[in-house]
C-alpha cells in the first residue's frame, strides 16, 4: 500500500496550523514539509468522495509515512478546528495528488509543536481542580 496523503481544510491559516499541530500532538503523526493546495484543486479533488457545503480558503496538503488504516484510527480519535480528510490509494484523487505533489508550494512557518516533558500527563482542556464525587 502507498502513503496516504492528508488534506486539512479551513476557513483561515491560523486554523489550518493548529490542525496541523493537532495532528502531531494528540494523533502522533509525524509531519514532514506541509504544502498549499490552490484551492480550486482541492475542491474538484474533494468533490469526488464528499458532498461539499462550503469552500475553504486554505488547504493544506501533507504526505504521511504510515499505514493508511492507522492514520484514518488516529485521526478520527482528535477534534481539530478543521476538516481533516485522508486520502488513500483506493481513490482517483490519489494520483492526481501524487503527481502535483511536488509542485505545490512549501509552507513557510510551520513549526512542529513541542514535545510533552516526560512525567508529565498529556492532556486536552482544563483538567477539574478537585474529583467528582456523588452525594447521597
Amino acid at each position: 500500500m502507498k502513503d496516504p496523503y492528508i488534506l486539512v481544510r479551513a476557513d483561515n491559516s491560523q486554523k489550518a496550523m493548529t490542525a496541523l499541530a493537532d495532528l502531531e500532538r494528540y494523533a502522533n503523526i509525524r509531519i514532514h514539509e506541509p504544502r498549499l493546495m490552490p484551492k480550486h484543486m482541492a475542491e474538484d479533488l474533494i468533490s469526488e468522495f464528499l458532498n461539499l457545503k462550503s469552500e475553504k480558503r486554505v488547504n493544506f496538503v501533507v504526505q504521511v509515512h504510515m499505514n493508511p488504516g492507522e492514520v484514518i484510527k488516529r485521526v478520527r480519535k482528535i477534534r481539530p478546528p478543521a476538516h481533516i480528510v485522508v486520502v488513500t490509494d483506493r481513490y482517483r484523487t490519489y494520483e492526481i495528488m501524487e503527481a502535483n505533489y511536488h509542485e505545490f508550494p512549501k509552507i513557510e512557518g510551520f513549526v512542529p509543536p513541542k514535545p510533552v516533558p516526560p512525567g508529565r500527563k498529556q492532556s486536552r482542556g482544563r483538567s477539574p481542580g478537585r474529583p467528582y464525587r456523588k452525594r447521597y
